[in-house]
């Protein structure tokens, strides 16, 4: 009996156990699947930097499958070890000679994808339920990819209709504001971020759950959360620092603190997934001239810079996350629709 064998596949099996767990049930998802994504990211967005976004779209189910394939390896390499530890462990059926490496490598493959016995058998009692706890884990597997994959293309679904949602308002903050202006206050942006908060909360949720969900990328811009969401965000930066001091020109409270909050929540799952540690370049501060074409009352656009002095690292790490996606930063132009 191999006792060093024996010991490290029972590890990697144990690990593996407690990885899918963490990763299908918990929150925030495994560090070996978190390491593995990240990793896999870096060297897609390295090899890809001039590969067009509707290439670029691939990378996500790329990373994904590629998580999938790491957990059969392991789920493999775990029993193959526990098998190889006894040298009479798996026989041939018809010579009853102990099998070589390569014939438990056969073996345990169709052992876990429970394809049914071949030409090896495990020999004693203890290897045959052994090989039954086999079979049972590989079902075990297929199940938790399938609770795995599942959330997430549901997700990455109402990520976009999320980036949607946000782009018919506008595609720049100016744009958002200048369109949910009535000429005296915020009453349509309001009506919007009462229906935009609770889909907020779902997105800030899926992207704690399922950080994998930063690596599914688009090739429509309108559908690009991380440019939508940054533009709502500078949209509310403007109504906050950049309009004149007057009860009427703000947005209520209870609407206005819950959308910043959970802005402040994505932007941090966000940055946390793509390891976004250090910034240093702060994105330009919107241009309130073409607000006050539309009749809406900002203040000069120098004071509203100096404002601006506070939020210099939060607005960093938008444009960082944008950056890091492949994206330019959102235009300074007005885009109003009527």
């Amino acid at each position: 009996m191999d006792w060093l064998s024996l010991l490290l596949g029972l590890v990697i099996l144990f690990f593996l156990v407690f990885e899918i767990f963490w990763t299908t049930l918990g929150e925030s998802g495994g560090p070996l699947t978190n390491r593995i994504a990240q990793l896999l990211w870096r060297l897609l967005r390295r090899r890809g930097l001039r590969i067009s976004h509707c290439l670029r779209s691939f990378f996500g189910i790329q990373i994904v499958l590629a998580v999938v394939a790491v957990w059969i390896c392991l789920l493999w390499l775990g029993w193959l070890l526990i098998f190889w530890s006894s040298a009479e462990a798996v026989l041939h059926s018809q010579t009853h000679l102990p099998a070589d490496f390569w014939a438990h490598i056969y073996f345990t493959g169709f052992t876990i994808f429970t394809l049914g016995t071949g030409d090896y058998a495990p020999q004693g009692a203890l290897w045959q339920v052994l090989t039954a706890i086999a079979s049972l884990s590989g079902l075990f597997l297929v199940t938790f990819s399938i609770t795995y994959l599942v959330p997430i293309v549901q997700a990455t679904a109402h990520k976009r209709m999320v980036a949607l949602t946000l782009f018919s308002l506008g595609a720049t903050p100016q744009a958002i504001l200048a369109n949910t202006w009535n000429g005296q206050n915020w009453q349509p942006l309001e009506q919007y971020l009462i229906m935009l908060i609770p889909e907020l909360a779902i997105l800030k949720q899926h992207y704690v759950t399922y950080p994998v969900l930063n690596y599914f990328h688009t090739s429509n811009p309108a559908e690009v959360i991380s440019l939508r969401l940054a533009a709502l965000d500078e949209a509310l930066t403007i109504v906050i620092y950049g309009l004149k001091q007057r009860q009427q020109y703000f947005l209520q409270p209870s609407l206005l603190h819950p959308t910043r909050q959970l802005l402040s929540t994505c932007l941090q799952a966000m940055v946390r997934t793509y390891s976004i540690k250090q910034v240093q370049k702060i994105p330009p501060s919107p241009n309130l001239s073409t607000l006050a074409e539309h009749g809406i009352p900002v203040i000069a656009q120098q004071q509203f810079q100096l404002n601006l002095a506070e939020l210099a690292e939060r607005r960093a790490l938008w444009l960082a996350l944008t950056q890091e996606t492949g994206w330019p930063w959102l235009k300074q132009q007005s885009d109003t629709r009527t």
